[in-house]
């Protein structure tokens, strides 16, 4: 995945958050993003924690999504990626209207941990290569 770290295995990422104690800050927030389509309108979830860049010190966000692999609704697979969150995230909020809630809070250690979780699933949902399906294409096509 372009700009993604979804395909590297969980003891590497272990590994790589052992030598970058301090990369994780304290908070993971779930987010939505409104879509609309000709039948009606949906809520894309989302959820970003921040980090500390190691060579900057900065404070920058990441992102957990899903969506069709390839872009494609039709015929892909549902795909979820850990990628930096910016304003060339396709669920960047421009507009600041995107609702957001607090979903964890707690010491950056406790963050590592739920954030190896969140790893440990993406990558079991991504080896299961589920369909990508969207209720109203599944009424038309049979899914």
């Amino acid at each position: 995945v372009k700009g993604g770290i979804s395909f590297i295995s969980l003891n590497h990422y272990i590994d790589f958050l052992s030598y970058h104690p301090c990369f994780f800050m304290g908070k993971i927030e779930i987010r939505s993003r409104k879509l609309k389509f000709p039948f009606g309108d949906a809520q894309h979830l989302y959820l970003i924690y921040p980090y500390e860049d190691e060579i900057s010190a900065e404070i920058q966000w990441r992102i957990v999504r899903a969506g069709p692999e390839n872009q494609n609704v039709l015929l892909g697979d549902i795909r979820v990626v850990d990628t930096k969150y910016n304003d060339r995230s396709i669920d960047f909020d421009f507009l600041g209207d995107h609702v957001s809630r607090e979903l964890f809070s707690g010491s950056k250690n406790e963050t590592i941990q739920k954030v190896l979780l969140m790893r440990e699933e993406m990558m079991r949902i991504n080896e299961e290569r589920f369909d990508y399906n969207i209720p109203f294409l599944e009424g038309i096509i049979g899914g």
